[in-house]
């Protein structure tokens, strides 16, 4: 008879291990569960392995996934053994705010009513980043100007905000490369100015993420705007060769992952 192998499971460059986490259940030195059930979700998709270490401690790695309620102990220190209130609070740190990139090729007084009307739509607790990309080639001033007076007539002066004066005929996905080249925040919404901001879908993307747990890679808008991560952004390189979009769409059919992609309609 033939001797049947069983091979480990691999742990993944993603992971998270759950050992110093916050939520994380112990039995003296081995792992039981997870405080907010998380741990159940993740082991019906698939991503979790145990594991030990060097010291002898048994414990649960969230494998191939990121973990976005992972909290260490000294952040929940002050909620002693109220882990439901610690849960509340991790769940709003979570959601998914975006670096709003706005883009525009002119700089006309058509130009500013639609930037305004973006402008308007945004919820600044759902952006961690304004960024104006101003591909019209003429003098900035004016557009600077306006921006100032629009954000303090909407209360929005406070909000981080960047201008970036591209220097050269380019197209609009060259602008988004530009863009999020030195970007930092987790989610960028790439748009053109007149976009409304979707705090509808943002909701909608929220509760896919972080209570559902299903893994989303690109959403798209019918105006052309579209929304990523940053991280697999300049992972796949961006607009380089080929678009972003299709290079995400592309991806996720040849791994039979089409959930990865969402299509939303404008506000």
């Amino acid at each position: 008879m033939s001797e049947i192998t069983v091979e480990e499971p691999q742990i993944q460059r993603i992971n998270t291990s759950c050992k110093s986490c916050f939520f994380s259940v112990w039995q003296d030195n081995t792992q039981t569960g997870c405080t907010i059930k998380l741990l159940d979700k993740f082991k019906e998709l698939g991503n979790v392995i145990e594991v030990f270490d060097e010291v002898g401690d048994e414990f649960y790695v969230v494998n191939g996934r990121h973990c976005q309620f992972k909290r260490s102990v000294v952040w929940g220190h002050h909620f002693g053994k109220n882990h439901d209130l610690a849960y509340q609070q991790a769940r709003k740190e979570i959601f998914p705010k975006v670096e709003l990139i706005v883009y525009l090729d002119k700089l006309d007084k058509d130009t500013f009513k639609l930037l305004d009307k973006t402008l308007e739509s945004v919820d600044k607790t759902k952006v961690s980043l304004l960024k104006i990309v101003n591909n019209s080639l003429q003098d900035p001033a004016p557009l600077s100007e306006h921006l100032q007076k629009t954000l303090m007539r909407l209360e929005m002066n406070d909000i981080k905000r960047i201008s970036k004066h591209v220097i050269e005929d380019a197209t609009f996905d060259r602008c988004a490369d530009l863009a999020i080249k030195e970007s930092k925040n987790p989610y960028f919404l790439m748009c053109k100015v007149g976009f409304k901001f979707p705090k509808k879908a943002l909701a909608k993307i929220d509760v896919i993420l972080n209570d559902d747990l299903s893994p989303i890679s690109l959403v798209t808008f019918k105006s052309g705007a579209y929304m990523g991560q940053i991280m697999l952004y300049k992972m796949v390189g961006g607009n380089v060769d080929r678009p972003f979009v299709d290079k995400i769409k592309d991806a996720a059919k040849e791994q039979e992952k089409e959930t990865l992609v969402m299509e939303m309609k404008d506000e």
